[in-house]
């Protein structure tokens, strides 16, 4: 039983220990504190249905729950990347979302009815300088990417041959 015991304060210690390095950014809780507001998800399927930001409701899916899947900073503004999962194999792409929280204004997201991804995968993307970068898989045998600054989606197609020399131009 003694062995037991430690054993199990051992898991819970490494637990907590493993948390921040897997999960820099606290996506994968139903609570993140950014410095524009402290987001949360709530009500609902799984208890993550619907987003609050500061205890106001900005955002209710219509999909079984909401899935947090990366924070980043643009300028002075918070972004939250998210989709509306479906939670089953009958369903169509999950859409994917963009959530705003800037100090003094009201939370915005930004959706888009072409912005989710071609393969069913959802990477967290990348940032180059203030503009995220979300890979999107390949649609009709272009690659689909969406680029957001703060403040436009834009919804992006190109053969990898014309991307990959645009990528390899702009960052010569």
């Amino acid at each position: 039983m003694k062995t037991l015991v430690v054993l199990a304060a051992l898991l819970g210690a490494l637990t907590a220990a493993a948390g921040p390095r897997d999960d820099p950014d606290g996506v994968n809780s139903n609570v993140l504190a950014t410095p524009n507001g402290k987001l949360k998800l709530a009500g609902g399927y799984n208890d993550r249905h619907d987003i609050f930001v500061d205890g106001k409701r900005v955002f209710a899916t219509p999909r079984d729950s909401v899935e947090l899947l990366h924070h980043y900073r643009v300028g002075k503004s918070d972004v939250v990347f998210f989709s509306g999962a479906c939670g089953g194999n009958a369903c169509g792409p999950d859409p994917l979302y963009f959530l705003v929280l800037r100090h003094g204004t009201k939370p915005r997201v930004v959706a888009d009815a072409d912005f989710y991804s071609a393969d069913g995968s959802t990477q967290p993307g990348r940032q180059v300088r203030n503009v995220i970068v979300i890979e999107l898989g390949y649609e009709k045998g272009l690659e689909k990417w969406a680029e957001f600054d703060g403040e436009r989606l834009r919804i992006r197609r190109a053969s990898s041959a014309v991307r990959g020399s645009a990528t390899m131009i702009a960052a010569g």
